[in-house]
């Protein structure tokens, strides 16, 4: 379908005019970026998917604001049914072929990010076979929450070299080091560019997927001076596992993980992290927050399928109530638009 046909002709057509008309600009504006791309050479299309970056946000803005305003109405749940349908087989025909979308369709629900799809949200490089695609994908990366996610990446990476850099001042070594979910292993190679943590850091990395570890252990591999280990296992029953290493972890962190998760299993994770940490350890847990633009939310949540949970502080001290962790003294620190953050929890140097 072209971006000029917003909808697909259908005389009972149930997406209300509002919307349809929403949609519509959204397409006349892909169409108009697409237009100018194939008229350009190829070096300058980052500079025209740049020039035109706000007015297509704006654009997927007012899309989002109107699905609101329609769920806002209370409609039957068949209707609501038949409007996302829609306007998703839109707009993932317009994406066909973008990789943020592509890998956020093939993520299972509950589960932490694709790895690729952190590869290209971090990469931000324009990235699509088809002119729309790249023009949606460059969206996605540019959008609030895009933005924001490199910018948790980047927090938690620096928590992680400072966490690393204090226990081996207190005399550990190695630093035994915990990741919950594979992301791509961006961050660790990061890391491993500071003289400390390449020399200390022990890695464990668990993932429930074979291809997740095993394309991170080959991204890792002669990075690190001390062993990389790689296991197959789910983070909500690693703790339970008979054959996992009896010692504990000074650092345990998870990039996206308790964000997929809803409360009970986000609570009993933070537990099971707990148990895992040394004394004086700590966890180091990256989310969105409701910061996130509403818009946003509900694109990303009709798009995906995810069910993300947007918490606040008052929500995350709930979570980790009864894990072992003083609630009353996470940390909170957030990425510059506010909509994603870090939560710190130690445990007590006493335990």
């Amino acid at each position: 379908m072209s971006p000029h046909d917003s909808t697909h002709a259908d005389p009972a057509l149930a997406v209300p005019g509002s919307l349809r008309s929403l949609l519509q600009q959204v397409a006349d504006t892909i169409a108009h970026i697409a237009d100018h791309i194939s008229r350009a050479a190829p070096v300058e299309m980052p500079s025209i998917l740049a020039a035109n970056r706000t007015t297509l946000y704006r654009a997927m803005d007012a899309l989002g604001g109107g699905i609101l305003d329609f769920l806002a109405e209370e409609p039957l749940p068949a209707e609501v049914r038949a409007v996302k349908e829609q306007i998703v087989c839109q707009v993932h025909e317009w994406s066909t072929t973008s990789p943020l979308i592509r890998h956020s369709l093939g993520k299972p629900r509950g589960q932490g990010s694709d790895p690729e799809l952190v590869k290209q949200l971090l990469g931000g490089r324009p990235a699509g076979a088809d002119i729309p695609s790249l023009i949606l994908n460059d969206f996605y990366m540019h959008s609030v929450g895009g933005l924001a996610y490199r910018g948790r990446v980047g927090l938690i990476v620096k928590a992680l070299q400072q966490a690393v850099s204090l226990h081996a001042a207190t005399g550990a070594d190695p630093v035994r080091i915990l990741s919950l979910h594979v992301s791509g292993a961006g961050e660790i190679l990061s890391l491993a560019q500071d003289e400390t943590f390449a020399e200390v850091a022990e890695v464990t990395c668990i993932d429930s997927r074979p291809v997740a570890l095993r394309d991170a252990r080959n991204s890792l591999k002669g990075q690190l001076k001390r062993r990389c280990s790689f296991v197959h296992a789910d983070a909500l029953h690693y703790a339970e596992r008979p054959d996992r290493p009896r010692h504990p972890y000074h650092v345990i962190y998870g990039v996206s993980i308790f964000e997929h998760l809803g409360m009970s299993s986000a609570s009993r994770l933070a537990r099971d992290c707990h148990i895992l940490l040394a004394s004086g350890g700590i966890l180091l847990a990256g989310s969105v927050t409701p910061s996130v633009p509403a818009s946003e939310q509900i694109l990303r949540a009709w798009l995906t399928d995810w069910d993300l949970q947007y918490r606040d502080e008052v929500a995350w001290r709930h979570v980790f109530a009864r894990s072992g962790f003083d609630a009353t003294a996470l940390r909170f620190e957030y990425e510059r638009y506010g909509a994603n953050v870090l939560i710190s929890a130690e445990k007590d140097g006493r335990e």
